[in-house]
């Protein structure tokens, strides 16, 4: 009975994802780095956008109190 209220519950609890389905095409970023990246860093996340653009992201340090210093 365990068993199935695990089953339930990670699937329920977005387990779905595992579950094997068509793959998703990722665009090709054909934009001058320049334009969405200026200032590369190792670690970056840059985020395909089906304009042929990108997005970059970074991971920053935050102390966790409102407002931040």
């Amino acid at each position: 009975m365990a068993r199935w209220a695990l089953l339930f519950s990670i699937l329920c609890g977005g387990g779905f994802w595992l579950i094997p389905g068509r793959a998703v095409a990722v665009p090709e970023i054909s934009w001058p780095q320049p334009l969405y990246n200026p200032q590369p860093l190792e670690g970056d996340l840059l985020l395909p956008l089906p304009c042929s653009g990108a997005m970059a992201f970074r991971r920053i340090a935050a102390t966790g109190q409102v407002p931040a210093e």
